[in-house]
């Protein structure tokens, strides 16, 4: 389903063992005890990866998405590079700026977007650049029409 934003909640967990036995017991051939501890071994390694991406996602990638004023349209693909950069390096703690940036690079060659605001909005959140907000302009300044010289 296009659009589909998938929700963690916390009847993700249970319907996530539900399918892994169903998997890992061969349809229900192979007995509940014998499978439990690899089940409950799954599910938490799925729980802390899932939290991890997230707690990126809502921390760090959608206040650098609304500081540089990145379109909706171009949001999933924020998110999307994002998560394949954090998958590349580790984590944030254990990758130094310069690692951070070439991962950024790496992706930003391989893609034919050339939105600076999406690679402004990655390098906010990884940490490689700041935000610089530039004065507004007054309602008066923009409704002048152009100065010609």
């Amino acid at each position: 389903m296009a659009g589909r934003r998938r929700v963690y909640t916390g009847s993700s967990s249970p319907r996530y063992q539900i399918k892994m036995f169903d998997y890992l017991s061969k349809g229900g051939r192979i007995p509940a005890y014998l499978v439990h501890p690899a089940i409950v071994a799954m599910d938490n390694e799925r729980s802390t990866r899932f939290g991890n991406y997230k707690g990126f996602k809502d921390r760090f990638l959608e206040p650098a998405m609304n500081a540089v004023g990145l379109p909706s349209g171009l949001r999933g693909l924020c998110i999307a590079f994002a998560y394949r950069i954090l998958k590349e390096i580790g984590s944030l703690e254990s990758a130094d700026i310069a690692t951070r940036e070439r991962a950024i690079e790496r992706v930003r060659a391989e893609q034919p977007i050339r939105d600076e605001r999406l690679w402004d909005a990655l390098k906010v959140a990884f940490g490689v650049a700041r935000v610089v907000k530039e004065e507004a302009e007054t309602e008066e300044q923009r409704t002048q029409p152009a100065r010609q010289s």
